[in-house]
């Protein structure tokens, strides 16, 4: 009857033709392709025909609100600009007036500009002790160093007049020569030129 199938496992779906010559779903059963209780049935899909759901909904998450960022001081009360090498004072809030800053470490004002108060260099192998240097006792040799007075400049200390400060001190200059040119740490005291520990 054209309705038998070979090596198709029972309930699978396949098509026969009946005795008018018209093609029909069927189903597989023994080994034959036996017609089924409805006609025309379809075979379901893998899946609905339906879209699956979306991991996420199709409108837009609501953005979080831009936290602003915090405004810079108020411009408006601000009616001068402190001059080259100043700054304005830490207590006063609107700058006004050369009085409200201060002239940075070195410069002095004159003529409300701040101008460099040193009138004098230091030499290699030094540094100022002060903000204004205007002559060679205004700087300090480097440690190792001393200051030839001839020359004006810091040599480097011979290590005949080195001395090294004992344990638990530090030299006062440069470049200590005996034992009065170091102190003792903070805890310690001088004993025969030693530092010990203060009870």
């Amino acid at each position: 009857n054209g309705n038998e199938i070979n090596n198709i496992r029972d309930g699978a779906y396949c098509t026969m033709t009946d005795a008018n010559g018209v093609q029909k779903d069927g189903i597989c059963a023994s080994g034959e392709c036996k017609g089924l209780a409805t006609p025309n049935r379809k075979f379901p899909t893998p899946h609905p025909s339906s879209q699956y759901p979306t991991p996420h909904p199709s409108s837009q998450y609501p953005t979080p609100r831009p936290t602003p960022l915090p405004s810079p001081m108020d411009q408006g009360c601000n009616t001068y600009s402190c001059p080259k090498n100043s700054l304005k004072k830490e207590k006063v809030n609107c700058v006004t007036k050369f009085d409200h800053c201060d002239c940075l470490p070195g410069f002095n004002s004159k003529n409300k500009e701040c101008v460099s108060c040193s009138s004098f260099s230091c030499p290699s192998n030094s540094s100022p002790k002060k903000d204004c240097v205007k002559k060679i006792n205004d700087c300090v040799c480097d440690f190792g160093y001393e200051l030839n007075k001839k020359t004006g400049e810091c040599e480097t200390c011979t290590s005949a007049s080195m001395y090294t400060c004992p344990a638990n001190s530090i030299p006062k200059n440069s470049c200590p020569k005996k034992g009065k040119d170091c102190k003792c740490e903070k805890g310690y005291k001088k004993r025969n030129d030693i530092c010990v520990l203060k009870l």
